[in-house]
C-alpha cells in the first residue's frame, strides 16, 4: 500500500509554487518577496471516512458529464486554513479523467471540451492503474480552499461498466510559515518540505 507512505502528517512543512498560492488563497506577505515558494505547516491532521462514488452506468464508448470532486467528496472548502490530500482508486476498466484545477488542462485536458476519442491516450486512472482499496501514489491530489477539481469517465471497452471512484484522504489544519529565518532555512532545504501542486506540476 505505497499511497499510505505518501501520506503528509502533522509537523510536515508542504511547498506549494508562490503563484498557486496567490491565485488560490491570497497575497503572500512581505517576507515572501524573494521566495519561489510558499510553505505550509501541517498544525493538525485528521483521518476522515472513506467516500465512494458511483458514477451513472456507462455504455460502451460513453463518456459521462463532469464531475466536480469538491461537492461529492465531505470537504469544508470555504473555510481558511484547511487542505484536503486525497488518493483515488477506480473500480472497473472505464477511464477516469482529472481536470485539477477545472478548466486548466493540467492532469488532462478540460473535461468540457474535450473528446477522449481523439485526444492523447495519457492522464488517466482505471482499476489497473489506481486498484479500488490501494490506490496509486499517482491518483493524489489536493484540495485547498476554492480550487474546483472536476473528473470524467470514459468506456473503451465493449460491454456496459458502472465505474466507481474510492477517495482515501486527510484533512489537516495548515498555517502559512512567516518566520524570516524558518523560510529562509526551508528555501534552502536545510529542513525538508513536501512539494505539492494544485495544477499537476511539480512544485
Amino acid at each position: 500500500m505505497a499511497y499510505l507512505e505518501k501520506f503528509a502528517q502533522s509537523g510536515f512543512y508542504l511547498r506549494l509554487s508562490r503563484e498557486q498560492y496567490e491565485k488560490y488563497v491570497g497575497k503572500l506577505p512581505a517576507a515572501y518577496a524573494p521566495l519561489k515558494f510558499a510553505y505550509l505547516f501541517l498544525d493538525a491532521e485528521e483521518e476522515i471516512p472513506n467516500h465512494v462514488y458511483t458514477w451513472s452506468p456507462l455504455a460502451s464508448g460513453g463518456i459521462s458529464g463532469g464531475v466536480d470532486v469538491t461537492k461529492e467528496v465531505p470537504i469544508e472548502v470555504k473555510m481558511e486554513g484547511l487542505i484536503y490530500q486525497y488518493f483515488r482508486g477506480c473500480r472497473t476498466m472505464c477511464r477516469q479523467y482529472t481536470s485539477s484545477p477545472s478548466g486548466t488542462k493540467a492532469m488532462s485536458p478540460d473535461v468540457k471540451s474535450w473528446d477522449p476519442k481523439t485526444a492523447p491516450d495519457i492522464g488517466w486512472l482505471d482499476e489497473e492503474k489506481s486498484p479500488f482499496e490501494y490506490p496509486s501514489v499517482l491518483s493524489e491530489i489536493w484540495i485547498l480552499k476554492d480550487v474546483k477539481i472536476e473528473m470524467l469517465a470514459y468506456n473503451p471497452t465493449p460491454i456496459p461498466l458502472t465505474p466507481q471512484t474510492n477517495f482515501i484522504g486527510k484533512k489537516f489544519k495548515y498555517s502559512l510559515v512567516t518566520d524570516r529565518d524558518l523560510l529562509d532555512k526551508l528555501e534552502k532545504r536545510i529542513i525538508p518540505s513536501k512539494p505539492i501542486t494544485l495544477e499537476k506540476k511539480i512544485s
